[in-house]
């Protein structure tokens, strides 16, 4: 997959997660409801296994170089920590 495919291809998968989040928050803090919402976002995260460093430069506006010191990027990281901080 190019580069290109797969950064508008992340950039979606943020916007779908977005638009979960900003819906659940709307909800009260012990509803079900919300719960269930915020785990499905985490989990579309999660579905990710990492971000090429270019992409996640460009989603975070930093160097390519400064990203992998964020520990946000590798096999052994998820998205969720590039996911908020792009938020």
């Amino acid at each position: 997959m190019s580069v290109s495919t797969e950064e508008q291809r992340i950039r979606n998968l943020f916007e779908r997660v977005e638009t979960i989040e900003e819906v659940a928050v709307t909800l009260p803090q012990g509803d079900d409801r919300r719960t269930r919402l915020l785990a499905l976002s985490r989990g579309l995260l999660g579905e990710e296994a990492t971000v090429r460093p270019v992409i996640a430069a460009k989603a975070l506006g930093l160097s390519e170089k400064t990203v992998p010191r964020m520990g946000g990027c590798g096999p052994a990281h998820s998205r969720p920590a590039v996911a908020a901080a792009v938020a």
